[in-house]
């Protein structure tokens, strides 16, 4: 056991192992279920191995035997890592050899078993390394090549497109000033002809305002003079009809005016018996007292039915 650590530890390529011990007699084959417990302990241990090796520290021929047992030989095929057998015999083979994922005649050639096996690994990633780095500088000098061959070819056309489109872009100023010299022609004519337009239209306007101002002004004339003529037979006719409706023309006639308490009345209900009025006719103004105030229903101003 000691030689099995001793070599690992001390490696020369200065390889870490890390290691667990598990314990247990493997001399007398009655104790084989404790040779099995242990195995079943680093299956339920939950531990991420990378292998179990199965080591001993020396003993007679006869401690083979529980090498040989069934139930150990199952449980060594059956492991899910791979198992590394290391017990310390030179002729004989176990069961246990025969279902360990590799077998070795000691401890010491257990360790070194594992040391080529991380030192095969070790070269195969460096190889595998090595042949990246080629494979990458090939790779970044044939993309280099071709990078170069595109980013010639794209400046040639760059500047043979340019020089096409600095011919176009020639061509295309010169019709563009051509044009744009007779388009401002054509507009400037345009304008010359508005501007003749536009000085004979205020006069020709003019004219016709004056044309339409004077007939305007003849017909407010004949108009105003109609209506003046109108208003004055109306003023006229209110004249007469004021004369004719004036207290003097009504007093002349035989009708009189009733006051009381200075204030014109017609209102009966204001005539009561002794109360003072005064009664205006045409030339006069009477003072009286008031003795009855009857009913009236005469008919003195009505028309005869004969008419």
């Amino acid at each position: 056991m000691w030689d099995f650590k001793h070599t690992l530890l001390h490696n020369p390529y200065g390889y870490r192992f890390q290691m667990d011990d598990y314990f247990t007699s493997v001399q007398n084959e009655a104790n084989a279920h404790l040779f099995l417990s242990k195995l079943l302990e680093v299956y339920h241990s939950g531990l991420p191995y990378d292998a179990v090796v199965i080591n001993r520290g020396g003993g007679s021929q006869t401690d083979f035997l529980i090498f040989d047992d069934f139930k150990i030989g199952l449980a060594i095929a059956k492991f899910p890592i791979p198992v590394i057998t290391g017990i310390g015999h030179q002729k004989n083979e176990t069961i246990a050899d025969l279902m360990a994922h590799t077998n070795t005649k000691t401890p010491t050639k257990a360790a070194e078993f594992i040391i080529t096996h991380n030192k095969a690994f070790e070269d195969r990633l460096v190889l595998l390394q090595k042949q990246i780095v080629i494979r990458s500088q090939a790779f970044l000098a044939k993309e280099k090549s071709l990078f170069s061959s595109v980013h010639a070819r794209v400046l040639n056309q760059s500047r043979t497109l340019l020089e096409r489109n600095k011919v176009s872009l020639s061509n295309l100023e010169h019709r563009f000033t051509s044009a744009a010299k007779g388009e401002l022609h054509l507009a400037r004519r345009q304008l010359d002809v508005k501007r003749y337009s536009l000085e004979a239209r205020p006069q020709v306007l003019l004219s016709y305002e004056r044309r339409n101002l004077a007939k305007l002004a003849e017909n407010v004339s004949a108009s105003a003079a109609r209506r003046l003529s109108t208003e004055r037979i109306l003023l006229k006719n209110a004249v007469a009809v004021i004369k004719v409706m004036s207290p003097e023309n009504i007093l002349k006639k035989g009708f009189a005016i009733v006051k009381k308490n200075n204030e014109i009345t017609s209102d009966p209900g204001q005539f009561v018996p002794e109360s003072e009025i005064e009664i205006i006719l045409r030339n006069k103004s009477l003072r009286a007292t008031v003795h009855t105030n009857t009913e009236y229903y005469g008919n003195d101003f009505n028309l005869p039915e004969s008419l």
